[in-house]
């Protein structure tokens, strides 16, 4: 599987791939459903830090009270991208697994098997009866 970072960088060629092997992909659906992904990765992140910090908070201050409120806050929102985020994780693997290798620029492109070219033959070849 191509990395996500070589696809944004090549996506002219990852287009002519796409288009040469005849798969049914939609790249810039791809790269639309990645920058969701990671907006609500760092979302995530931030909000984690977020509690992680009130944690730290919690244990010197006088009005806990407010403290874990904002806790409280923090988690529900975490419990509302959670969900989010492993569906457009889903929609991103499905569409990660259909994005096609490069080929190389000798390589023929046909239709089907007899529009590959034969290179080289090895060996005797055996005939049958």
């Amino acid at each position: 599987m191509l990395d996500i970072k070589f696809i944004r960088e090549n996506k002219d060629a990852i287009k002519e791939a796409i288009k040469n092997k005849r798969i049914d992909l939609d790249l810039e659906k791809l790269l639309e459903i990645d920058e969701e992904r990671v907006r609500l990765l760092q979302q995530l992140e931030i909000l984690l830090a977020k509690k992680n910090n009130l944690n730290d908070e919690i244990k010197d201050a006088k009005d806990k009270d407010e403290i874990i409120a904002k806790g409280k806050h923090i988690k529900e929102e975490i419990l509302e991208i959670e969900p989010k985020l492993k569906d457009v994780k889903r929609k991103f693997e499905e569409l990660m697994v259909k994005v096609p290798n490069l080929i190389s620029s000798d390589t023929p492109i046909g239709k089907s098997e007899e529009d590959n070219v034969e290179i080289e033959k090895w060996g005797e070849i055996p005939k049958f009866d």
